[in-house]
Formats: C-alpha cells, sequence, structure tokens
C-alpha cells in the first residue's frame, strides 16, 4: 500500500476540508495533511513550502479546488505557477477537487502540465484506493 507523505488541501469549505481529512486518516493514505483554507495567507503558505524545498514539508500530492469566492483555482495556479510547477517536477501530484462538474473547467485543467487529475467532491473509495495503489 503506497502511503504519501503529506496530502495538502488547498479549499475554502471547512466542511469539505474536515471530510477530506477525516477520509485520509482512516484510509492511513498519509502521514500529515495540510489544510489551506484562507487563501489570504495562501501566498505566504506556498512561498514557505517552496522555500523549504525539502522532502521532510514537501506535498507529495495537492488537492485545489476550482470554485472559491476570492480567488477560482485556476486563478491560484496562475499566480504560483512557478511554485506548482516545481513541486511538480520534484515529484508531487496535484489534482482539481472540486464540487464543480463544468465541462469548461475539466477542459482547462487539461491545459495545465503538472494536473495530473479532475476530481468531483466528495472523494469516493474508489479514488482512495487507486491513491493506495490498491486498484
Amino acid at each position: 500500500m503506497r502511503k504519501f507523505k503529506h496530502i495538502l488541501l488547498i479549499d475554502d469549505d471547512h466542511a469539505s476540508n474536515y471530510y477530506h481529512q477525516y477520509i485520509f486518516n482512516q484510509s492511513e493514505l498519509s502521514e500529515n495533511i495540510y489544510t489551506v483554507d484562507n487563501l489570504d495567507n495562501l501566498s505566504l503558505q506556498l512561498d514557505h513550502i517552496n522555500q523549504l524545498n525539502e522532502e521532510e514539508i514537501r506535498p507529495s500530492i495537492i488537492f485545489l479546488d476550482v470554485n472559491m469566492p476570492k480567488y477560482t483555482g485556476f486563478e491560484i495556479l496562475e499566480k504560483y505557477i512557478h511554485i506548482f510547477t516545481d513541486l511538480s517536477n520534484k515529484g508531487a501530484q496535484m489534482y482539481v477537487l472540486t464540487s464543480s462538474n463544468n465541462q469548461r473547467d475539466k477542459l482547462k485543467s487539461k491545459g495545465y502540465e503538472m494536473i495530473n487529475g479532475y476530481l468531483e467532491k466528495p472523494l469516493n473509495d474508489q479514488f482512495i484506493n487507486v491513491l493506495k495503489g490498491i486498484s
């Protein structure tokens, strides 16, 4: 069973973050789960992660919501493209995790090389098993 060192959730929805943290903990998918739900602090947190540049703190997998009130996930990707590209080049997987099933959003996410997939909330057992390397 594969286990990720760190998972990073970027989502303004506290309930969604709580649910996904619970799912990740129950599945023993990760040692540490970090959430960024205050986008005002996003810049500082991403810069901190990027500056440390150490495997011990770097996220192994990142989930980014698309629909947020202050910035969309795509605006965040564009603003911090250098950080997400660097994390991807260092082995981090990145997924859009959103309640939107908008085809334009799905197509747009395919335009970003560092995005591994587009997932609709909530995550299900089937995807968790794929991440764990079970199925």
